[in-house]
Formats: C-alpha cells, structure tokens, sequence
C-alpha cells in the first residue's frame, strides 16, 4: 500500500512540474552596442510595428495573435492590449552618474511618500556596468488601465529608461514571473563609439 502511495505523489508531482513547465516563457539575449545594453527578452516579443533598434525602442506580445505576418490591431482588442518592453536611451556625458541616480531615486521616493503616489515597491538594482534601481506603478483599480514596472539605469554616460508593461492591468499578473526575469537580466556592456 505504501508503495502505491509512494507512486500517487510521485506522479502527482510529476504533473504539476509539466504543468508549470508548459507555461514557461521562454526567454532570449538581446544585445546593443550601439547603446550599450543587453537583456533576456520573452521569445514571442517582436519589435512593434513599423519600429527598429534606435534610442527609443519597444518590443510587444499581443496575447492570442500568433503573431503570423506581424501585428494585428483586430484581434483581442488592438494593440492597447499588448505586453511591451520599452527601452529609452539618452546620452548624458556631462552629468555625474551618481548624481542622477540620487535624483531620480529621491524624485520616485517623493513621489511614494506624497498623499497620492503613483508608484511604489522602490528598489536598488545591481547591474553590470552601472547602477539601478527599479519600481512599479501603484495597483490599478481599473482593470482595464495599462500597468508597468519601471527600471531606471545610469552608466556609459548614458541614462536608460525601461518600462515592462500589460496592456491591461488585469493580465499583468500572468507576465509578473517573465517580467521579473527580463529586470534581472538588465546589464549594461560598452557602448560602442561612433564613427
């Protein structure tokens, strides 16, 4: 009897480990030179319509699209329900890198303390090449407004702003396990010098 018991949870763990296996995102390096950055991206994120790499650059999911032939603004409701990675690079050679960091961590700290914030869950981020920290919008009480997680980034002279977002609040859960992997990937490598 034991050994029948023994088999039952066996196969019952086994069940449950295909079961979570099935639904994991598989992610992939994406790497910049040209702006200096690279990151794990969800393998079924293009780069959004009409889009290339450049120093604002978004890549989207629009769950249920299988994506054949690109994006479709017909299917489960357009493209405002799309997940999206977005990465905005600017060049900041003038200005100390602490010095941003302390501002841009105060500012979002100002914001959490002031009697309505809009963000909160304010963290330091180690990465290579520089430094971080990351934050989140404040829970939606809309279900259907978008929802992100923020990553700011100081290095290579360099400011980046990453936003991970849901097209709507309510499917943001289903993303939280992918989009904590792409922020821990975040890295900073040389920035390539221009021609």
């Amino acid at each position: 009897m034991k050994k029948i018991a023994v088999f039952a949870v066996i196969t019952l763990l086994l069940g449950v480990s295909f079961a979570v296996a099935q639904d994991e995102v598989k992610l992939k390096l994406f790497e910049t030179s040209d702006y200096g950055y690279s990151l794990m991206l969800p393998e079924n994120f293009e780069l959004a319509p009409d889009t290339k790499v450049d120093a604002g650059t978004t890549w989207m999911h629009q769950k249920g699209n299988a994506m054949l032939g690109g994006f479709s603004r017909g299917l489960v409701g357009g493209l405002e329900s799309a997940n999206s990675i977005s990465i905005n690079w600017m060049w900041f050679p003038d200005v100390s890198p602490n010095t941003l960091y302390k501002a841009n961590w105060k500012s979002v700290q100002d914001d959490m303390n002031s009697p309505h914030p809009k963000y909160t869950d304010l963290k330091a981020l180690k990465i290579e090449g520089g430094r971080a920290f990351w934050y989140k919008e404040v829970d939606k009480e809309d279900p259907t407004e978008i929802h992100r997680w923020l990553i700011y980034a100081v290095g290579n002279k360099s400011v980046y702003n990453i936003i991970l977002a849901s097209g709507e609040f309510k499917n943001f859960e289903s993303m939280i396990p992918t989009y904590e992997e792409v922020v821990k990937s975040f890295k900073l490598i040389p920035l390539k010098a221009s021609k």
